[in-house]
C-alpha cells in the first residue's frame, strides 16, 4: 500500500515537473518572440474603436494622438501599420497611405520636415474597414536611443466623423471608445517587416471622365437562412464612368449628407463594358459622416469605373510612378 502511494506521489510529482518545464519553455520563446517586435515597436498596442465586432458595421474613424517633439532631434519617423487600411496626416497634412492587402509591412515615414519642435504635434490616422474588422498600431522615434517614444494605446481616441479642420483639431467631434486588442504578435498580425515609404507629394493631375452609362451589374450577396450562409446574386442599379485607358487611383467625391454613422460606397473597375454585366469583385470603401470625398488606395489599371447604388462621382489620380496624388480640398 506504501509502495503504491509512494509511486502514484512520485508520477504526479514528476507530472507536475514536466509541465513546469514544459511552461517556462512556452515562456522563454513567447518572450523571445515578442522582443523581436518591441524593437519595432515597443510598448505599442494594436488599438481598434470599441464596438461590437459581430455587427458586422463597416467602420471609419479616425485616430487621434497629440505629443511634442524635442528640441533638435536627429529625426522624426512615424511607423505605422493598419489592417485593412488607412490614411495618415501629420500635422494637418497627408503623407501617407495604405495599400489594401500590405498589414504586414510596418510603414515608416520619415516627418522631420513637418516637424514642430517643442510644440505640439498631431497624428490622425483616418482608418476604414467594409466590415468593422481591423486593427491600427503606431510608434515615433525621435533618435536610434529614442525609438518608439510614443506608441499606439489606450491614450490615443477616436474620432467618429470628419470635418476639414480635423487634420488640425477636433473640439466638438464626437468619439468612440478605443479598445486596446494587444501587443505584436497578436491574432493574425504577427511579421511586421519594416518598409520605408516616400511622402506624398501633391499634384493638382487629374483624369475625369468622358461618358458614363447607365446600367445594372449583378452583384454576390451572402444571405443567412436557418443558420446557413447562402450565396445569391442580385442585379442592382448602377452608372459606369468612362475614363478611357488609365493607371491610377479612384477618388470618390460623394454628398455628405446627414448619416450619423458610416456607409459604404461600392465601386467595380472594368477594361470593357461588358466585362460589367458579369458578376466581379466589388470594392466597398467605408465613409464617416460629414465626409464627402474619400480615396481607393488601391492601384487599378482600366477604363471604367461603375458606382452601385450611390450618387458617388469618380475622378482618377493618375499614377507618374513618384507616388503623388492629392485629394480634393488638400
Amino acid at each position: 500500500m506504501n509502495d503504491s502511494h509512494s509511486r502514484e506521489t512520485g508520477f504526479w510529482f514528476r507530472a507536475a515537473g514536466i509541465v513546469f518545464v514544459a511552461a517556462a519553455i512556452v515562456s522563454f520563446f513567447s518572450g523571445f518572440y515578442r522582443a523581436k517586435y518591441r524593437g519595432s515597436t515597443g510598448e505599442a498596442r494594436w488599438i481598434w474603436p470599441d464596438r461590437k465586432l459581430s455587427l458586422g458595421t463597416p467602420v471609419a474613424a479616425f485616430a487621434v494622438k497629440e505629443f511634442e517633439v524635442p528640441l533638435n532631434p536627429p529625426f522624426v519617423r512615424i511607423k505605422i501599420a493598419c489592417d485593412p487600411e488607412y490614411t495618415l496626416y501629420f500635422n494637418g497634412t497627408v503623407v501617407g497611405r495604405a495599400i489594401a492587402g500590405s498589414a504586414s509591412m510596418l510603414d515608416v515615414y520619415d516627418v522631420t520636415p513637418l516637424a514642430r519642435q517643442g510644440k505640439p504635434n498631431r497624428i490622425v490616422v483616418a482608418v476604414r474597414s467594409a466590415n468593422g474588422v481591423g486593427g491600427l498600431i503606431a510608434s515615433v522615434d525621435y533618435a536610434p536611443i529614442r525609438e518608439n517614444d510614443v506608441v499606439s494605446d489606450g491614450s490615443w481616441r477616436f474620432v467618429a466623423e470628419w470635418r476639414d479642420s480635423l487634420p488640425e483639431k477636433d473640439e466638438g467631434l464626437r468619439t468612440m471608445p478605443v479598445r486596446e486588442l494587444g501587443v505584436p504578435p497578436f491574432g493574425p498580425w504577427n511579421d511586421l517587416e519594416l518598409r520605408p515609404r516616400e511622402l506624398i507629394a501633391s499634384s493638382p493631375a487629374r483624369i475625369e471622365p468622358v461618358a458614363k452609362r447607365e446600367l445594372s451589374v449583378p452583384v454576390r450577396r451572402l444571405r443567412v437562412a436557418g443558420g446557413v450562409a447562402i450565396a445569391t446574386s442580385e442585379t442592382e442599379p448602377a452608372t459606369a464612368w468612362d475614363f478611357g485607358e488609365f493607371s491610377g487611383r479612384c477618388v470618390l467625391d460623394a454628398p455628405a449628407g446627414d448619416a450619423a454613422e458610416p456607409r459604404l460606397l461600392r465601386i467595380r473597375y472594368a477594361g470593357r463594358l461588358d466585362e460589367l454585366l458579369r458578376e466581379g469583385a466589388v470594392r466597398e470603401i467605408a465613409l464617416a459622416p460629414g465626409e464627402r470625398a474619400v480615396m481607393d488606395p488601391t492601384l487599378v489599371s482600366a477604363r471604367w469605373v461603375a458606382v452601385i447604388g450611390s450618387g458617388a462621382i469618380p475622378v482618377i489620380v493618375p499614377d507618374d510612378g513618384a507616388g503623388k496624388e492629392r485629394m480634393p480640398g488638400e
